[in-house]
């Protein structure tokens, strides 16, 4: 039974996504599943109507919405969602007036800087919302857009209240080679400093990121690993390989060369590719090379198929470019891949976040090289024994480190106790 909760603080959450199942809800479920809707508020600057979610009330303002107080045509750019008349489903972006303009370049970054400034975002309508919540604590959602730290630093400094800061990438060692950025950079990383310095702590979803930015910034931060509403049921392994999720930063490589290997041990093989937006290239890769695209699910329906008895497999670029991204990540697929009762192959670099982490877990099939040992493959495919130690191995690290309530016990008692100094 969750503990009685109506002594939580009240939280304002400052990112870019509301609520949405198939989106945020993992960080966010995993921390705020017990805590009351009237202690929980949140400004996000997508252009999608959310859901019921977590959130008694959201605030919604967009790049549309500072553009048009910028032309002089609106005063009180934004909109309040009350959670009792949200909707059951998110209602997509398709109709962001922008979305062309939003690819990640020097130029996009530097306009929305502008364009994001403090007298366009801020205004009475915001003032007056956040007011009446009287926030306890802010929680920022970090990301690499800089207004979303200024207004989450803004809002910390005006209640002088701490900051709850959520790092699930690393967005401030993270090496970018673009001259253009630089001078961007620079600032983002001094507002990133200013913020670290406040008073709170850190959330990671790893104990690497955890301890590169512990040590880096002397702050207080613990990893809160995502946690999974699989239960572990006994099946037979089947021979079927999965894959859910994106296919960037490599991934659609590594799955090709995965894809290969498993045709030149079986002929029936294929790695099934569950993915959202794919680009031709992408599609075409794949298909060349034993994988079938298939459409992507809704994360209920995808838990039923990792929970199945398949292969599971979790897959990461072996580019310099794409271990720079992940170098300290951890997939939100792997608490799923881990509590289920199928096997996991894992391919991709040591030097991945997620395939180290499982590496030193020593509970999957492992391929660190973009040439497969064939004949090591098969036999760890073959070897019913092993994959049956492995998937007991991996559950073990599910129950210990993934529990659903001791990580959110835990977290709503750092939030207490940040409250209270």
């Amino acid at each position: 039974m969750p503990k009685q909760t109506t002594e939580l603080p009240r939280i304002l959450i400052v990112g870019t996504l509301p609520y949405n199942p198939n989106e945020s809800s993992r960080a966010l479920d995993t921390y705020f599943h017990n805590f009351p809707k009237d202690k929980l508020r949140m400004i996000f600057s997508n252009s999608a109507i959310p859901q019921k979610g977590h959130c008694g009330s959201l605030f919604q303002i967009t790049d549309y919405d500072v553009l048009q107080r910028l032309l002089g045509k609106e005063k009180e750019p934004g909109r309040i969602f009350e959670y009792d008349k949200l909707g059951d489903k998110a209602i997509s972006s398709s109709e962001d007036k922008l979305k062309r303009y939003k690819k990640k370049n020097a130029f996009r970054f530097y306009a929305r800087k502008r364009l994001w400034s403090k007298d366009r975002w801020l205004s009475e309508k915001l003032t007056k919302w956040v007011d009446e919540f009287v926030p306890e604590a802010i929680y920022i959602c970090f990301s690499d857009d800089y207004f979303i730290l200024n207004i989450a630093y803004h809002f910390a400094k005006k209640y002088n209240i701490p900051i709850i800061a959520q790092i699930g990438d690393d967005y401030y060692f993270k090496k970018n080679k673009n001259l253009f950025l630089r001078p961007y950079l620079r600032n983002y990383k001094k507002l990133f400093r200013k913020i670290m310095r406040l008073d709170g702590f850190g959330v990671y979803i790893s104990d690497k990121l955890a301890n590169k930015y512990n040590e880096s910034f002397s702050l207080q931060g613990y990893p809160f690993y995502l946690s999974t509403n699989i239960k572990t049921n006994k099946q037979d392994v089947k021979y079927e390989f999965n894959y859910f999720g994106k296919v960037e930063l490599g991934r659609d490589k590594s799955l090709a060369i995965l894809g290969d290997a498993l045709k030149l041990i079986n002929n029936s093989y294929r790695v099934n590719v569950y993915t959202s937006i794919i680009s031709e290239k992408k599609q075409k890769l794949l298909s060349k090379h034993n994988c079938v695209v298939k459409e992507f699910l809704p994360y209920e329906e995808a838990q039923k198929i990792i929970n199945s008895g398949t292969f599971n497999i979790l897959a990461s670029g072996f580019s310099k470019k794409d271990i720079e991204s992940t170098r300290y990540s951890l997939s939100t697929k792997v608490s799923d891949l881990l509590s289920s009762c199928g096997p996991i192959i894992a391919i991709g670099p040591d030097d991945d976040g997620a395939i180290d982490f499982l590496k030193e877990k020593d509970c999957c099939i492992m391929i660190n090289n973009k040439k497969v040992d064939i004949i090591s493959l098969e036999k760890h495919l073959k070897d019913k024994k092993l994959l049956k130690t492995n998937i007991e191995k991996a559950n073990e690290v599910s129950n210990k480190l993934f529990d659903i309530e001791i990580n959110r016990n835990k977290f709503e008692k750092y939030c207490l106790e940040i409250c209270k100094r």
